[in-house]
């Protein structure tokens, strides 16, 4: 259980760096942006940077989805807290509706990473820009395939707890 949980943290790490790191780049891009198009555009003549919002676009999209990730860590990300307030006093049947959940989810995400590696595997359009659309793409089934072990890594700990073994709490944000 010890190693599953250095896993766990070290790949919640790992996101929260890359988390900053795209976040900071999608700002510093956005008011390189800005200041390109107000100040020396109109100065210059120059062409406008149209790869720019291309890449602000994908950027924010695999920020949302990188999010979403955390929050799975955090165990932040699906809950069901009528059904948990409901079973609180019964802590196995909470465990039990916790691990159908998990469950259900992990099998929503591997539908949406499967779709997203059939989408990437497509590469069909006919696309002009900074990168193929497949490179943006291969995003989907890769961070879906990071929800989905931190899922199943919860899925772990609530069945250890459901057959009495001692499990810490999950990590707080």
């Amino acid at each position: 259980m010890r190693l599953l949980r250095r896993i766990d943290r070290g790949l919640a790490k790992a996101e929260e760096i890359l988390l900053f790191a795209m976040l900071l780049g999608l700002l510093v891009l956005a008011a390189f942006q800005v200041i390109w198009r107000n100040l020396v555009q109109p100065m210059t003549q120059r062409p406008p940077l149209l790869w720019a919002d291309e890449v602000l676009k994908h950027v924010t999209f695999v920020l949302g989805i990188l999010g979403g990730t955390l929050a799975t860590h955090y165990d932040k990300h699906i809950s069901l807290d009528v059904l948990s307030r409901l079973f609180a006093q019964r802590k196995r049947l909470d465990l039990g509706l916790r691990i159908l959940v998990r469950s259900v989810a992990i099998f929503v995400c591997v539908l949406l990473a499967r779709g997203g590696l059939q989408q990437v595997r497509m590469k069909e359009t006919a696309f002009e820009g900074v990168l193929e659309p497949w490179q943006w793409q291969i995003a989907i089934p890769a961070l879906f395939g990071l929800i989905i072990v931190h899922l199943a890594l919860r899925l772990v700990y609530d069945a250890a707890a459901l057959l009495g073994a001692k499990v810490k709490e999950q990590p707080k944000p």
